[in-house]
C-alpha cells in the first residue's frame, strides 16, 4: 500500500492502533517494514515511532545490514530524531559492516547525514569499507557519500580523492537519473 501511493490517514491509524501496542513481537524484518511504510507515506505517528524504537533498541543485535541502513532511513525520513537509538544502530551498524553494500552504506551515511547525528566509529567504518569497494560505487552513491561527510563536516581526504577519482572514470555513466 505504501509503495502504491495510497495514503488514507484514517486508514494508517487503525493500523496503528492494532499494531503499536504488538510492535514487542515483531522481528527485525516486520519492524523495519512497518516503519517504512509509515516513513514513505508520512504517517508517522509519535506513539508507533516511539514504541518501534524502543523495539529496535531492544533486538538491533539482531538486525541484519539491510535493516539497518533501512531503519535508520525511514526514522530519518519521518524527521523524527532519537539520538540513542542512532547510537544503537551506529554501533550494530560498526560491528557488521564489513557485510554491508554500497547501496546499504550510503543509506546509512544519507540516514545519519539527515538526522545530523555524527558518529566518529561509524564514519570511520564507513570510510574504511568504501574505500575497499570504490570500484563497485555507482555515480548516485559516489554524490550520496561526499553529500553526508560535507553535511556532518566530516574530512576524509583520501575518500574524497577516491570517490573523485571513481567519478572522473565513470563521467560517461553521469546523466540525468
Amino acid at each position: 500500500l505504501a509503495i502504491s501511493g495510497y495514503g488514507s490517514s484514517e486508514f494508517f491509524r487503525k493500523i496503528a492502533k492494532v499494531v503499536t501496542p504488538r510492535l514487542h513481537e515483531f522481528n527485525p524484518v516486520d519492524i523495519t517494514n512497518i516503519v517504512d511504510a509509515y516513513a514513505i507515506t508520512g504517517h508517522s505517528t509519535s506513539k508507533l515511532f516511539d514504541e518501534a524504537a524502543n523495539r529496535v533498541l531492544s533486538i538491533v543485535h539482531e538486525f541484519r545490514p539491510h535493516e539497518l541502513s533501512k531503519i535508520a532511513s525511514a526514522f530519518a525520513t519521518s524527521g523524527r530524531t532519537n539520538p540513542e537509538l542512532f547510537d544503537a544502530i551506529a554501533l550494530a551498524s560498526s560491528k557488521q559492516i564489513n557485510k554491508f553494500t554500497t547501496r546499504n552504506i550510503s543509506d546509512l551515511a544519507l540516514a545519519f547525514a539527515t538526522q545530523n547525528h555524527l558518529s566518529p566509529l561509524l564514519f570511520d567504518d564507513i570510510t574504511k569499507i568504501t574505500l575497499s569497494h570504490i570500484d563497485e560505487l555507482e555515480p548516485g552513491k559516489m554524490s550520496t557519500i561526499i553529500w553526508a561527510y560535507a553535511n556532518l563536516g566530516i574530512e576524509s581526504t583520501d575518500l574524497v580523492d577516491a570517490i573523485l577519482t571513481r567519478a572522473l572514470s565513470q563521467l560517461d555513466t553521469f546523466g540525468p537519473r
